[in-house]
């Protein structure tokens, strides 16, 4: 029995030994297995193994995947060394201040990606060089190789070797690339670029978020946090290490693989250009090949096109509209979007242009992809709005536009309708206009940035070429509005009069001016029959030629220094002095009425604002006046053409315009009407414009005047010592007339006999300078700007008056001297540069003024009395320190 029971245990021992052992060597096959095939997978397998439960994967011309707060690229090996625009749209911001949602703050970079061992590089283009020469372009090649921007790790191929992992993450945020930035240089912040902003990027606070992927582009949002920093023109510190946060979505974009034939520019047309060095051989040393930027529109059927049938483009332009507007807007929106097809339908097109609501059930939609052009609407005080593009850097072809639309758009409009046309329009006498007139003037905002995004350029000069006496005529401005242009800033018509317009005068822009078709015929009108850029340009010089010495289709040119007195911002009609004399009458008739007009103001705010922008309307009128003097006409020019290169302003238009301007300081009093009922204290605006006027008078206009007077020729010379005499008299005309002077008078006196002494050589007693800076060229454009931004930049800032005037007029400075403005003459595509123009051995004109002023002195000073008596004497006692120092 025992032995059984011993035999027993030992069989259930060596069983129990046996099944562990085999249990073990199972666990160990498994083991190998698994160890096996773990082995077997592939660096590129293993990452997304590793990944598979944290990220997903997006399809497009370029695989995305994203694994939690980090983004990966599998990009096809033979899109290596491919270009591509990498472009960004702002998606959300913790301060609109810094960027606005839907704006792209700058164009997009011009990049490729190459690979280098086990380094991905990232390459930018920079090269804007060609030629039709294989051996020049070869070495263009060697000189203008893709800078590397910075090299990152390549992770694996992928398991056929056609795409490549890595993370474009040191790219995409951007760091020290101002082009990837979330700070937008057009933000409020900015104060119009008298703030600097500085941010620097916190990193680990830095991660993507989603992506998306297309057949051509694909896209990716990443939130990026900075610290900010601001200060006031380098001076006055405004905040630092302020913490802003922006999502941006980074669009990476393959160019089209067959470019569009470019159309050549020509300055002679406004059209946006894109520039491109010409090494050629057949050129007389380095040319520039401008083409026009515009869209790829092209008849879907050429057969019927050329028969002239109206055809649709193969690609229309589609606009897609923000459905955050607010609802009463939309329509408006969409008309001014449309209207483009006007032009278009004279060209052959129909649907050329469209529109639609931002689409609620398509997910591939994504109105911040580079894909999809946008109308954007931003929540901001600021009133403004914007209409850029972006093209394909190797034709001009456009391939994206977007308008932003800020909300205080509708207060600028409100104050514009209410300022230049209440005198003649009861409709628009209150404080929020009808929605039909408002509607109507979002509508013309809307078409404006449009046309910008379409390849127009500003035409400043469009309003010049009507009559102004035609802007009280019901048949020409039923016909024309107020300008050929609405790419014009003419807005609305402040020349009509109390009564014009129940005689049925127009007082708003055209729809779409004859300059606009113009310009729309000339950059989309297809030459079937040409196979090269070149081949076009005849017909397109043929197109120009046919309407030159028309003013109606005269390109003039934004200015940033103004030579041009027919290319001003703002203005009406072919006579600045004319127009001007209309828009003063009608100012006066609204500032006597403001009480009357505006009822439910309870607190004053708005009148105190109409008044204030009264202000400012009147600043630009005096500003259209004053650049008469000296003003020379510039014209885009080629041979052949009827337009001259240039031209002054005739010398007896610029007497006239001086006439004008002595008459208005006499007359400045209506504007410190301080009983107006329910306004509150302001300071002494006509002492402002009286100071003003004076000093761009004497240094500004004064240099133009002998600019001026060296290009004219003949009995059109308006010389320099003929309007240093000419202005020295209007000042002292009371004195000549044995009046009395108000204050306004002396004041100017005081002014222009300060000036008269330095001008002379002579120093003023005790070693002053010149009385208020008469050596500082100060334009009277600056003081419009300084207007209209002073009170909210204060505001905001705490900035003191004395501090802000001095930092604009530092402004202003710069400007005048040319700092950063690209030299250019006449006949090109940049901004007309700053000219030089240096006075001398003019003492001797100087000091004849100064003995005239001292005899109309003495001749009047016996039979003056009170505070005109005390101020000769003082007058004369100044000019006899100031030579007896000599």
């Amino acid at each position: 029995m025992r032995n059984i029971l011993f035999l027993f245990m030992v069989c259930l021992f060596v069983s129990s030994f046996s099944l562990d052992v085999s249990a073990r060597k199972r666990k160990k096959e498994v083991a190998d297995t698994t160890k096996s095939k773990k082995e077997k997978l592939s660096k590129y397998d293993q990452f997304f193994k590793e990944r598979e439960k944290a990220g997903y994967k997006v399809d497009g011309v370029i695989g995305q995947f994203v694994s939690g707060r980090e983004l990966y690229y599998i990009f096809p090996v033979k899109l290596l060394g491919a270009k591509m625009l990498l472009g960004s749209t702002i998606e959300s911001v913790s301060d609109n201040g810094e960027a606005l949602v839907g704006e792209k703050p700058y164009n997009p970079m011009l990049i490729c990606f190459t690979l280098a061992g086990d380094k991905i590089q990232i390459r930018q283009d920079r090269s804007y060089s060609s030629s039709d020469d294989p051996n020049i372009q070869r070495a263009i090649q060697n000189s203008n190789v893709e800078t590397i921007l910075m090299e990152v790790p390549l992770i694996a191929y992928n398991n056929d070797s056609t795409a490549i992992l890595f993370n474009p993450k040191d790219l995409l945020v951007g760091e020290g690339i101002q082009e990837l930035s979330a700070i937008s240089p057009y933000a409020l912040n900015s104060y119009y670029g008298n703030i600097i902003r500085t941010g620097e990027v916190v990193r680990d606070q830095c991660y993507f978020t989603s992506a998306r992927g297309y057949e051509d582009n694909i896209s990716s949002s990443i939130t990026l946090s900075y610290k900010m920093n601001a200060r006031f023109w380098g001076m006055f510190e405004v905040y630092r290490n302020k913490p802003y946060t922006a999502v941006m979505n980074r669009t990476l974009m393959l160019l089209p693989q067959n470019p569009m034939r470019p159309r050549v520019a020509d300055p002679r047309v406004g059209v946006f250009p894109t520039g491109k060095y010409n090494y050629s051989l057949s050129e007389n040393g380095v040319g520039v090949n401008w083409f026009a930027n515009r869209w790829r529109i092209e008849p879907s059927d050429s057969v019927a096109y050329a028969k002239g049938e109206l055809v649709e483009p193969k690609k229309p332009i589609m606009f897609y509209i923000e459905n955050t507007f607010p609802e009463e807007w939309v329509k408006y929106i969409r008309q001014g979007i449309l209207d483009w097809n006007i032009a278009f339908e004279k060209i052959g097109f129909k649907n050329a242009v469209q529109c639609q609501m931002f689409p609620e059930n398509d997910p591939d939609f994504d109105p911040n992809n580079l894909k999809y052009s946008c109308v954007r609407y931003a929540p901001t005080i600021e009133e403004n709005s914007m209409g850029p593009s972006w093209v394909d850097p190797r034709t001009g072809e456009i391939l994206n536009a977007s308008v932003y639309v800020y909300h205080d758009i509708v207060s600028l409009l409100n104050r514009w309708r209410f300022i230049q046309t209440a005198a003649a329009d009861e409709d628009v006498r209150m404080m929020k206009l009808p929605e039909d007139v408002l509607g109507e003037a979002i509508r013309y905002v809307i078409a404006h940035e449009i046309g910008h995004c379409l390849g127009l350029m500003h035409n400043m000069g469009a309003s010049a070429a009507i009559p102004t006496d035609s802007l009280r005529s019901p048949s020409f401005t039923q016909k024309y509005g107020t300008t050929p242009s609405i790419m014009d800033y003419a807005r609305y018509n402040y020349v009509a009069q109390p009564g014009d317009k129940e005689r049925g005068v127009r007082l708003t822009p055209p729809v779409l001016g004859v300059y606009d078709e113009y310009v729309i015929h000339w950059m989309y009108t297809p030459i079937l029959d040409a196979k090269t850029p070149k081949d076009e340009i005849a017909t397109l010089n043929k197109w120009i030629e046919e309407k030159s010495g028309d003013p109606m289709y005269r390109y003039g040119k934004q200015q940033i220094y103004t030579y041009d007195p027919s290319s001003q911002t703002e203005s009406l009609g072919d006579d600045g002095i004319k127009a001007s004399s209309y828009g003063i009458k009608n100012l006066k008739y609204i500032y006597k009425n403001i009480p009357n007009w505006v009822k439910g103001d309870i607190d004053n705010h708005y009148k105190s604002r109409l008044t204030y922008t009264i202000n400012t309307q009147y600043a630009t009128y005096i500003s259209h006046v004053l650049h008469e003097l000296g003003g020379i006409y510039l014209t885009e020019h080629k041979e052949g053409d009827q337009f001259e290169r240039f031209k002054p302003v005739p010398r007896e238009k610029q007497r006239r315009a001086l006439a004008f301007l002595m008459e208005q300081v006499r007359d400045m009093d209506w504007l410190n009407d301080y009983a107006l009922e329910g306004l509150p204290l302001s300071s002494d605006y006509a002492r402002t414009m009286c100071d003003f006027i004076h000093r761009t008078l004497w240094n500004n206009r004064r240099r133009n005047v002998g600019l001026a007077a060296e290009k004219a020729s003949g009995k059109e010379v308006y010389s320099l010592q003929e309007y240093v005499s000419d202005l020295t008299g209007h000042i002292f005309k009371s004195t000549r007339e044995k009046r009395n002077l108000n204050e306004q008078e002396r004041y100017l006196q005081n002014m222009h006999v300060s000036a008269l002494i330095t001008a002379s050589g002579y120093e003023l007693p005790g070693g002053k300078k010149s009385m208020f800076g008469f050596k500082d060229n100060v334009s009277v454009d600056c003081l419009v700007d300084l207007l209209k931004k002073d009170q909210l930049m204060m505001s905001k800032y705490g900035i003191h008056s004395d501090d802000f005037y001095a930092l604009q007029t530092h402004a202003c400075k710069l400007i005048e001297r040319g700092e950063g403005i690209l030299p250019a003459e006449v006949s090109g595509f940049f901004f007309q540069d700053w000219v030089n123009f240096r006075e001398s051995n003019t003492e001797s004109i100087y000091v004849g003024a100064l003995e005239n002023v001292k005899n109309w002195l003495k001749q009047a000073l016996p039979l003056s009395s009170g505070q005109t008596k005390s101020h000769y004497q003082y007058l004369l006692n100044l000019i006899r320190l100031a030579e007896s120092d000599k």
